[in-house]
């Protein structure tokens, strides 16, 4: 059959998605902290910022926290996916593994 794919084919480097989620977990976190201390660099500001442009800063903090909310999400979505994915490659390896009949021999052989 020509849609057919062999094993290797199909097989994720599930070592590899590893490494790669744990980074993106990192990064993640080492975003928010940034984050974390952007917001509290603002808190510091506010007091300091005496001018007529400063009754604008309310309006700036909402629109940071805001942004900084829906950059959190993304984050927290992204790693998520990224773990279900992981799960789900690795329970259909387990499943087809588990399927594969090794006394059989190969496919059409005698």
């Amino acid at each position: 059959m020509a849609d057919e794919i062999s094993f290797q084919e199909f097989q994720v480097d599930l070592a590899a998605m590893a490494t790669v989620i744990g980074q993106v977990k990192a990064e993640a976190v080492n975003i928010e902290a940034a984050m974390a201390e952007i917001k509290r660099q603002f808190a510091a500001a506010e007091t300091a910022w005496r001018s007529p442009s400063g009754y604008t800063f309310a309006e700036l903090g909402a629109w940071f926290d805001s942004c900084q909310s829906e950059l959190s999400s993304v984050l927290g979505d992204m790693t998520t996916r990224l773990d279900a994915a992981y799960t789900t490659y690795h329970e259909m390896e387990v499943t087809v593994l588990g399927n594969l009949d090794y006394t059989a021999g190969p496919a059409g052989g005698s």
